[in-house]
């Protein structure tokens, strides 16, 4: 009986639906994003940075964290320093530390005098550090 009872929640926990979990990939626009990333084609890529959808923004800037090409550490900037959503401006600080060129370099040091947000300033300081300990050894 003791067995059951300790079981129960357990058993409960993987019973309940996962409401709100959507797969990812189920989204088009997610999978173009994806196949951009993997063709690498940055010009095309670059046109989610302006999308009116938070989430595509966002992936957008994961993507070329991937893709690591410096010409896109301009248009990066540009989003960490206007984009309104707080969880885009932490994938361009991510992925501008991801591309390790200077236009970074500059880009997120001149966010850090003009975040707000814990979380992208900690995420600036991390992707600056990377940016500027490969400059370092170079």
């Amino acid at each position: 009986m003791k067995k059951l009872i300790l079981f129960l929640p357990i058993l409960l926990t993987y019973c309940t639906t996962q409401e709100g979990k959507i797969n990812k990939f189920s989204d088009n626009t997610l999978v173009t994003i994806s196949d951009l990333q993997d063709r690498r084609q940055v010009d095309s890529l670059s046109l989610f940075l302006e999308n009116e959808n938070p989430l595509y923004r966002k992936e957008a800037c994961l993507a070329f964290a991937s893709v690591q090409d410096s010409l896109a550490a301009t248009a990066l900037g540009k989003v960490l320093k206007q984009d309104e959503d707080e969880q885009v401006r932490t994938a361009a600080a991510f992925a501008l530390g991801q591309t390790l060129c200077k236009q970074s370099e500059i880009a997120l040091t001149e966010s850090l005098s003009t975040e707000k947000s814990s979380g992208v300033l900690r995420e600036t300081l991390e992707a600056l550090g990377k940016v500027l300990s490969k400059e370092n050894t170079t």
